[in-house]
């Protein structure tokens, strides 16, 4: 079983954090470029999900690598839910 968290974005709304500090070209640059990374994350998502059994993806919307700093208490809870599940699983084929 394999368990790894996805940021998922959803252009055009999703910013990075530095963002609001670009100049205007590289802000349109940010723009331009956004979707093409959003619809490759996307695909990875499916490659991911379609290669390796038994995995678990967790989609993080509109979010960046921080999230393990900001929001460490759904990292912390989507990860201990992931390992549960795969104790669990390990306990019941192990009793056959």
């Amino acid at each position: 079983m394999a368990f790894i968290p996805f940021l998922f974005l959803t252009p055009p709304h999703y910013r990075l954090p530095y963002y609001w500090y670009l100049d205007p070209a590289r802000q349109e640059e940010f723009n331009r470029n956004i979707e093409s990374l959003a619809n490759w994350i996307e695909g990875a998502i499916q490659r991911f999900r379609s290669g390796v059994k038994n995995s678990r993806v967790i989609e993080l919307h509109d979010t960046n690598h921080y999230v393990f700093i900001v929001d460490e208490a759904l990292v912390v809870r989507e990860t201990r839910k992931f390992l549960l599940e795969e104790r669990c699983l390990c306990v019941g084929l192990a009793g056959r």
